[in-house]
């Protein structure tokens, strides 16, 4: 390896305009992007798991007037590694489009880290070790010689916390003096294991506490979201009396007598409805993905997982594709991307085929819209039901595809456990933000022109606009009457529930405000028939967007075969459960 004496500033000497160019790269879970986040000022999605970083990601920022982009690898062990997220970040290292290598390695896997490190060096670029998490580290009695760590390694060294801003500036002055290419480490002891262990760690590692600690985190999570005297219900409620009590009598007094009828009840009845019947979940939403994000950044999820790990093996679903089914709680699309880093094609497409099987967060807005207008506000009760039964059928169908392939399992889990401690709230309320600023987005583009055209839809027939009270001549009233049929088993007959259902496809919130908008207070219905609309709103086909990103995962073949599959299981289940409760 070169000598010291060929420094970093004199690699770009000449170079002032361009952007110094940074990557970050090591092991998963040892806190790249939370670095990341850090230099750059992003919000990137932090997680214990695989596939939480799929793809490079970079961003450009300014440190005492020099520019600076920083890249975001995938985790590897290896960049001669065969898993495809390694595959990712070993092209990306290759082609050496980069101007120096930060290795992020967690401190108690320090030794480790020394093997990444001696192959990157084949690259022959500038690197420095960044040593996270060191402080926790110190606590449980380790301790590392940071001058001999450097030796060992070959590199220049910072100890520190990615979370940290001081520790990001450390790095940041030590990247600005200039950075050594690297030397050949030597063969010396600088690691002292800590002395004492967490407690909490071997607990989640009994399976018994693990399926305990699971049920009582999960009540606690959705009563806080869902329950009559949850915080997220309380919060709920009062965003929809903003509209019913201040905003729609304000519009209609602004309006009266000023505009004509129609651009008052597209305003209010189309508009207002529409988009407030979808907000004022957010807070239950936002209540439920603290819950998540506080149990993920304390390593509970992450010990969780490989405590089941073996169970779900049996109906042939690697360790890796857990964190796909799990990320199909927040986003159906965004799982099916995740599932990039599961290596067998064939349990890869498993479990992106079983993803439908798993309630998103946009059909929660439709679950409580039902529930509170015709199950008597059993919101907490619907949504535990439909989450535990996203478990039970996703596991299920991938059984049943498990058996139709011929039983050929996947890989046994092999990952970076985190260990439990106090999560850092500063990074769970950031992700909290950017998910409220992600569904605001959504419901400011998506549901706002749902919302509208529908409205317009259902007040012009194809002469013309029909005034109030003439729906039933229009013209999405005669497109919702060609599939009425389908929900005659159930009693409902009327073409509104096959507008909203029309509407699904596009964005799964759009079914609870285009009820929102096109049923009058009036409109009833049983009890039965409100658990099988919800039971078919929880499993019909999933949304344009989230069938494009199962099509890049699974083929086209298979997509058009799930879509309809999924719509066959949801009429099926919808008719078996309202007569099965005919009898109870």
């Amino acid at each position: 390896m070169a000598s010291g004496s060929n420094t970093f500033k004199k690699v770009f000497s000449g170079a002032a305009d361009k952007p110094v160019r940074i990557v970050l790269c090591g092991n998963p879970n040892a806190g790249k992007t939370t670095l990341f986040n850090r230099l750059s000022g992003k919000n990137e999605k932090v997680g214990n798991w695989h596939g939480v970083t799929v793809a490079e990601k970079s961003a450009e920022y300014v440190f005492r007037g020099k520019r600076y982009s920083v890249t975001d690898l995938p985790g590897l062990y290896t960049v001669k590694g065969s898993g495809a997220e390694e595959r990712i970040a070993e092209n990306f290292l290759r082609g050496k489009n980069y101007d120096v290598i930060v290795v992020v390695i967690e401190a108690k896997n320090a030794p480790r880290g020394l093997r990444l490190v001696e192959e990157l060096k084949a690259f022959q670029k500038p690197i420095i070790a960044f040593i996270n998490l060191y402080g926790d580290f110190v606590k449980l009695g380790g301790k590392i010689d940071g001058e001999k760590a450097k030796r060992a390694f070959g590199v220049e060294t910072v100890f520190g916390e990615a979370k940290d801003k001081s520790s990001a500036k450390e790095l940041e002055e030590r990247i600005e003096r200039g950075i050594s290419l690297p030397r050949r480490g030597e063969k010396i002891e600088f690691f002292a294991p800590p002395s004492r262990k967490r407690g909490m760690d071997g607990l989640f590692s009994s399976p018994v506490f693990s399926a305990f600690a699971l049920l009582f985190f999960t009540v606690v999570s959705f009563y806080l979201a869902f329950g009559n005297y949850g915080i997220g219900k309380a919060a709920s409620g009062f965003i929809y009396r903003i509209n019913e009590n201040f905003l729609t009598p304000a519009v209609l007094k602004l309006t009266d007598g000023r505009t004509s009828e129609f651009l008052s009840r597209l305003l209010t009845e189309g508009l207002l409805n529409g988009v407030f019947s979808v907000l004022a979940f957010i807070p239950q939403i936002a209540t439920l993905s603290f819950c998540t994000e506080t149990l993920d950044r304390s390593g509970v999820f992450s010990r969780l997982s490989a405590t089941f790990d073996p169970l779900f093996g049996k109906v042939g679903l690697s360790g890796k594709a857990l964190y796909t089914l799990a990320g199909g709680f927040g986003c159906t699309a965004l799982a099916a991307s995740l599932a990039v880093g599961i290596d067998d094609e064939k349990v890869r497409k498993r479990a992106v085929l079983s993803l439908p099987f798993i309630s998103c967060s946009a059909r929660t807005p439709v679950y409580m819209f039902v529930a509170d207008r015709f199950l008597g506000g059993a919101a907490f009760a619907v949504i535990a039901v439909v989450y535990v039964l996203s478990v039970i059928l996703s596991a299920l169908h991938s059984y049943a595809l498990y058996r139709l392939s011929g039983k050929k399992k996947g890989a046994p889990m092999i990952t970076e456990l985190a260990d439990i401690r106090f999560p850092d709230m500063k990074g769970v309320l950031k992700s909290l933000l950017k998910t409220a600023e992600e569904f605001i987005i959504r419901i400011g583009t998506v549901i706002t022109l749902l919302s509208v055209a529908l409205f317009i839809a259902s007040n012009f027939s194809f002469s013309g606009y029909l005034g109030n009270g003439c729906e039933e001549n229009s013209v999405l009233a005669f497109f919702a009457k060609k599939i009425t049929f389908l929900f005659f088993p159930v009693g409902i007959t009327d073409w509104r529930f096959s507008a909203a259902i029309i509407s699904g496809i596009f964005a799964k919130e759009g079914v609870a405000s285009t009820l929102a908008v096109l049923l009058p207070p009036s409109f009833a219905l049983t009890v039965r028939q409100g658990i099988a609309v919800t039971v078919f709103c929880y499993l019909y086909t999933p949304c344009l967007t989230a069938l494009a990103a199962i099509r890049a995962r699974a083929g086209t073949k298979l997509t058009v075969l799930s879509a309809v599959w999924q719509f066959a299981v949801a009429l099926s289940a919808c008719y078996s459960v309202y007569y099965i409760l005919f009898f109870v």
